[in-house]
């Protein structure tokens, strides 16, 4: 994330799960992040981590839209 502070350009090339950057980004109000997170997310299915992904995501509201 520190780079996208910088350069608004988020890379998620590290070992940090993209839903972890997600959760970050929203407790921060970082909503151009949780938008690129998301996307990628939805649009990567191999970027999950089943089952704690998915686990995670149904303990909060915000990822709504991840849940579909």
């Amino acid at each position: 994330m520190n780079s996208y502070i910088y350069t608004e350009k988020f890379s998620d090339k590290n070992e940090v799960s993209l839903l972890d950057v997600f959760i970050a980004a929203d407790e921060m109000e970082l909503m151009k992040i949780c938008q690129q997170v998301k996307k990628r997310l939805i649009g990567t299915k191999s970027a999950w981590k089943f089952p704690r992904d998915f686990i995670t995501i149904c303990k909060h509201d915000t990822f709504a839209d991840l849940q579909r």
